[in-house]
């Protein structure tokens, strides 16, 4: 097949995803081409894609996409019907919102089958908000021209469903997972710290109740932090550090690969208050890192009762943090069984031969 895979930021877990897709579907005998933004990532996303070109016999093309609502949404509708024409696609999978709007605009003109994944996106959202009702209302209209609806876990699944509903899409669901080489313990460096978080530095991920947490522990328990990633309230949170007199305690790290993060932290920490199925969670738990997550999303699906509390919550966050450390060797022993289940459970591969065989249903 020739698939078109249409996605705005090249950054985060979305992408990865589509790194996955593009890199299997590859070696499967597929060749593919890439649709995304121009202005997002900066010299990351361009050595990402780079590494990912030598797959991509189609091609890699990128305009400016913005998140919202813009004028350059009709270029890139325009160029997304363009490379679906020229490139005679057989599928299109548009990924996230944005994504999804361009991919089944482009394949309703074309007379091409449209594949969308959610990663979350509009479904954060709400009919009973503003500026919700628009998002959600866009996706209800475009389901009308979809004619695959890809989920990466049941929670997603069910929230579209109740949301927006499938319409006459067909339906296909299955984890994001890991490569091989990807299953292996990561053991702490030499006076690592003793939370990690890794994620986009912004209030939907939690980190604001992260921090006010750690405060909230001194000064019987002293724990020390590292923040890697970046987002748009960095400088706000390098403030509230400050205020509460935490600079020698929680550390910005900036944005690293998985592999340079995962030794730093002890524990890592996800506190978001909104996800879909993160695959820093999967990779925490390849690693064996001992991992503690609000119970959100598709999280409940991957992690065990025991590492799981309410979300939003900086006093359970408190109370957690105080069990983990006084209880560690109990933590690192759910952390092992979790390993050890992992590549069953979470295979790249089969991720993408899922994915890949639900297109074949759908040409």
């Amino acid at each position: 097949m020739r698939i078109l895979h249409v996605f705005r930021g090249p950054i985060g877990g979305l992408f990865r995803h589509v790194c996955d897709l593009v890199r299997g579907q590859h070696a499967l005998g597929h060749q593919i081409g890439i649709l995304c933004d121009s202005s997002t990532g900066g010299k990351n996303a361009e050595e990402a894609l780079a590494r990912i070109a030598s797959f991509c016999d189609l091609g890699i093309e990128r305009l400016p996409m913005s998140s919202l609502p813009a004028y350059t949404d009709f270029a890139c509708i325009a160029k997304a019907r363009q490379m679906t024409r020229q490139l005679h696609i057989d599928v299109v999978h548009g990924h996230g919102a944005k994504g999804g709007l361009y991919a089944r605009l482009a394949a309703l003109s074309t007379g091409k089958p449209a594949v969308y994944t959610p990663h979350g996106g509009s479904l954060h959202y709400k009919w009973t908000e503003i500026p919700g009702f628009f998002f959600v209302a866009t996706e209800w209209a475009l389901r009308h021209c979809t004619a695959g609806l890809a989920f990466v876990c049941n929670y997603e699944r069910n929230v579209y469903t109740q949301k927006i509903g499938v319409g006459r899409a067909q339906v296909n669901m299955v984890y994001n997972g890991l490569w091989d080489e990807e299953f292996k313990r990561v053991e702490s460096a030499h006076n690592c710290h003793d939370i990690l978080f890794v994620g986009e530095l912004c209030n939907r991920k939690g980190v604001d109740l992260l921090i006010n947490a750690v405060a909230q522990l001194k000064p019987d328990m002293t724990l020390s932090v590292a923040l890697v990633g970046d987002g748009p309230e960095t400088e706000d949170y390098k403030k509230l550090v400050k205020s509460l007199s935490l600079q020698d305690q929680i550390f910005f790290m900036g944005r690293l690969p998985i592999a340079k993060a995962l030794p730093m932290g002890k524990l890592f920490v996800l506190p978001s208050r909104a996800e879909a199925f993160p695959y820093v969670v999967l990779e925490a738990i390849a690693a064996a890192r001992p991992t503690i997550s609000t119970k959100i999303a598709g999280l409940a699906e991957v992690l065990p009762e025991a590492l799981l509390y309410p979300t939003d919550d900086t006093a359970v966050l408190v109370a957690k943090l105080r069990h983990v450390f006084n209880n560690f060797k109990y933590y690192q022993s759910i952390a092992d069984e979790l390993a050890a289940e992992a590549p069953n459970n979470f295979s790249a591969p089969h991720m993408v031969r899922s994915i890949t065989d639900f297109y074949a249903k759908l040409t």
